[in-house]
């Protein structure tokens, strides 16, 4: 295995991409601890980190990486490797997830790569992805979204992307095109899909969650229920037969995607239904039945009142009877 990068040699890359990466140089990179802190720390117990990381060829050339956080997507292009998010903050995984690719014959050194959302189980290894040199694209609003973020599963910010873009950014690396969209608030406000039209696959971040676990970051992350319904119907308009979700073990085809999107639609009529009932929102869950849907309701941002009061102000300004 690979030795682990340092955070501090991480940092200092960062810096040298952003500055010669033009209107992005002014960007910050990753906060800077008043005190050194070990990344190469255990392994959180009873978490995503635990789990070990997998590869899934999907496709020739591209790769779905779960494990360590949320689900990374490879792609060998002619120019080199492409990588859609970074897992955890964790040295270990970030090596973990090259020796993966090295055990699949694939070249383990991002020369390009995508963040998807802000959230560090998605964005935590951006400063090793930076420290090898590889242009980081995410959306205009992550960075300021990085800044005031304060997260539960890494010790410090995750660096911002160097390469920022507004709706939509093309890429060829040798000839293959990828786009990455952006259509609005959904799980967050800075939401990226990451597109490979000739391949017809798509890295959907977390718009799509395929292990059960739903969730919209309204508060640090500006997010919106009604949005991300509203992305994933963005999402289907991309002509594509593969998605990979931000979560779970395996890829969903386009018609598994299309019931996810029904689903969530449903999800959102029946908590409307309970506000319309009168459940406020410490009953709200309560008030709703979610297992048939596939749905599991759980985690900070459905039971703690910061993040699940805005959720609930959501419903009733959508339940409210106009004048």
């Amino acid at each position: 295995m690979m030795a682990a990068v340092s955070w501090p040699v991480a940092l200092a890359a960062a810096g040298l991409a952003m500055l010669s990466s033009g209107p992005a140089a002014a960007q910050p990179v990753g906060t800077v601890p008043a005190a050194p802190i070990n990344l190469d720390r255990p392994y959180s117990k009873g978490t995503p980190a635990e789990i070990p990381i997998r590869l899934k060829t999907i496709s020739p050339g591209f790769h779905m990486l779960t494990g360590r956080g949320g689900n990374a997507l490879a792609v060998v292009t002619p120019a080199g490797l492409v990588l859609v998010d970074s897992k955890l903050m964790y040295p270990a995984a970030y090596a973990e997830m090259k020796l993966a690719l090295r055990r699949v014959g694939a070249p383990d050194t991002p020369i390009l790569a995508y963040v998807t959302h802000h959230h560090a189980d998605h964005s935590g290894g951006n400063g090793f992805v930076l420290a090898d040199g590889a242009r980081l694209i995410g959306q205009q609003q992550m960075p300021p979204l990085l800044g005031s973020y304060t997260s539960r599963i890494a010790p410090i910010n995750p660096s911002p992307p160097n390469v920022i873009f507004d709706r939509l950014h093309v890429e060829t690396p040798g000839g293959m095109r990828i786009e990455a969209h952006h259509w609005g608030p959904g799980h967050t406000a800075a939401d990226t899909v990451v597109f490979f039209p000739a391949r017809r696959i798509v890295a959907a971040g977390g718009l799509v969650y395929g292990n059960g676990e739903i969730a919209v970051d309204i508060v640090e992350g500006r997010g919106s229920l009604f949005g991300m319904l509203a992305r994933v119907d963005d999402l289907l308009r991309l002509e594509f037969d593969i998605a990979v979700p931000g979560t779970g073990d395996n890829v969903l085809t386009r018609a598994e995607v299309i019931l996810y999107r029904a689903r969530l639609a449903e999800l959102i009529r029946r908590l409307q239904a309970a506000v319309r009932a009168g459940a406020d929102a410490p009953g709200l869950l309560r008030a709703v039945k979610t297992d048939d849907l596939g749905f599991r309701l759980v985690g900070h941002f459905w039971t703690e009142p910061r993040f699940m009061d805005p959720i609930y102000r959501e419903l009733v300004q959508s339940t409210a009877t106009k004048p």
